[in-house]
């Protein structure tokens, strides 16, 4: 299999890109220079917020060759900042894909950023495959998180002071506030068990 990874700027391009070799797949890094390279999976990662994400996707043809291929209905992996850019807008400004309804509010928390390890919750909505993951922990770098406005998109949440929503799933969607590139095992278990069940 082969995952084509698109950059934004900010992010563990290098820590991402041996997370997916270590799984057995080939990593094809787009930077929008000529067509997006064939494949089998999109990721789309970050660190950051909507606002400086929007300058990156704006350069060199990024947004189209991702709005592309979502078009062509095939799958894309979100993680972090990957996950907030499906949603219409954010709380500071900045505008996502818009591919699912909900906004990106800033956490309501003492101390920000999110950082550290954290717990994976189930909700009424989380797929059989997911649940053997309840109660494993991962990796989080975020001040914003996802407010999804279709609660059944929701598959997993996390809690830092309230919860969020940390795994969402849609039709070819799959997105991750948390960094599985970061989370030793577990994050290589939960990322071969998203590539193995498709979105």
């Amino acid at each position: 299999m082969t995952v084509v990874i698109v950059p934004l700027g900010h992010g563990n391009m290098g820590s991402l890109r041996r997370h997916v070799e270590r799984l057995g797949h080939g990593v094809e890094v787009w930077e929008g220079k000529g067509s997006m390279p064939a494949g089998d999976w999109l990721i789309i990662p970050g660190v950051g917020s909507l606002p400086g994400a929007e300058g990156a996707l704006a350069s060199a043809g990024l947004r189209a060759g991702i709005e592309g291929w979502r078009e062509q209905q095939r799958p894309i992996l979100g993680i972090c900042l990957g996950l907030q850019l499906f949603f219409e807008k954010g709380e500071e400004g900045g505008s996502g894909f818009g591919w699912l309804p909900g906004e990106v509010p800033r956490l309501r928390a003492p101390v920000l950023p999110h950082i550290g390890w954290n717990e994976l919750e189930i909700s009424d909505f989380t797929p059989p495959w997911l649940r053997r993951f309840e109660g494993a922990h991962l990796y989080f770098v975020h001040e914003f998180a996802v407010r999804p406005r279709n609660p059944e998109g929701v598959w997993m949440t996390t809690s830092y002071h309230q919860p969020f929503p940390s795994i969402v799933g849609s039709a070819g969607l799959i997105g991750l506030q948390f960094h599985p590139e970061l989370s030793g095992s577990v994050g290589e278990e939960l990322t071969q068990e998203i590539f193995t069940r498709g979105a």
